[in-house]
């Protein structure tokens, strides 16, 4: 499935525009304040049917006009074309069509045109409170899975409606009981499909969070060595045979290797090569371990001139 063509109306800063997209990459160049990020979001509204960061929905529409509309073409993967038009009309509300059809509920369009967004904001996945990882969880299941969004309305009502009785002051046992069974019953299942996503998921995201962090362990690595008075030659990522041939054929004293890049991070490790390119012996590694386990009291540690430098690449 790709986004063919594009045709906006009044949807932010940009008061209309017709763009037709190449079925490769497609780059968009322009001045600051030129409308690229707001066409951007404006792509994300026909999937998503919302605003892409969290604001009035009336806030897409253009300063001093009463509506916005945004309407799309897609070319499926078998081939089809299917149009999506979504408008706001301030003070009245949103229409969502597909092939000019309007759809019953929203949520029914969430997930038949998948988007991927990234903003700046995103960082506060990492940074940020739970709440952001959760919303993330339920806008990827959601796409991939409508019964997931139903459950999701349903519980978020049903919690709505239990804080409201709480604040009311309501005293009706049987009220409570029915209304928890509905929280308990879409909650289990919720978190069923969360586990189930972060199972599928987690491999794939440590294998980037140990090639985002290689960088750090191997600029740690490098002082060290240089610490004690050798030089690092920083050879970037290469594979394990690589390292070990070059470090006889540049006849070094040693080769290392952060490894194991793709693999889960219980099994990452780094390994050392000879200046033959042959993996240390256990001896040898075993007395390794032991200067670090005692905290190289008997290594010693040059200063000034004495410290290593560290190069990169032959």
């Amino acid at each position: 499935m790709r986004l063919e063509q594009i045709d906006i109306l009044d949807f932010k800063n940009i008061r209309e525009a017709r763009l037709e997209f190449s079925p490769g990459v497609n780059c968009l160049l322009g001045l600051n304040g030129m409308g690229k990020s707001n066409l951007l979001e404006a792509i994300h509204f026909l999937s998503m049917a919302r605003p892409m960061q969290s604001m009035p929905e009336s806030a897409l529409i253009r300063h001093g006009e009463p509506a916005l509309m945004v309407k799309g073409t897609y070319v499926m993967d078998s081939g089809a074309e299917e149009t999506v038009s979504c408008g706001i009309i301030r003070g009245k509300g949103k229409t969502l069509r597909r092939n000019d059809k309007e759809y019953d509920r929203i949520s029914e369009h969430i997930g038949r045109f998948p988007v991927v967004s990234v903003i700046p904001g995103d960082s506060e996945l990492v940074s940020g409170g739970g709440e952001q990882r959760r919303r993330l969880l339920d806008m990827v299941i959601s796409q991939a899975d409508p019964s997931y969004l139903s459950r999701l309305i349903r519980y978020n009502k049903s919690l709505e409606s239990r804080n409201k009785m709480l604040r009311a002051g309501v005293n009706d046992r049987v009220l409570y009981e029915a209304v928890e069974a509905g929280l308990a019953e879409t909650a289990t299942a919720i978190h069923r499909a969360r586990q189930q996503w972060t199972s599928t998921i987690r491999p794939v995201f440590e294998s980037y969070y140990t090639r985002i962090s290689g960088g750090m362990l191997a600029n740690a690595l490098m002082a060290g060595i240089c610490s004690v008075g050798a030089n690092a030659v920083y050879m970037g990522v290469m594979p394990t045979p690589a390292i070990a041939y070059l470090t006889k054929k540049h006849k070094v004293d040693a080769g290392v290797v952060i490894s194991a890049s793709h693999n889960p991070m219980e099994f990452n490790g780094i390994k050392f090569f000879n200046g033959e390119g042959y993996k240390l012996s256990d001896e040898l590694e075993d007395e390794i371990e032991q200067l670090i386990d005692n905290g190289m009291k008997d290594v010693p540690l040059p200063l000034g001139s004495g410290i290593g430098r560290i190069s990169y690449r032959f």
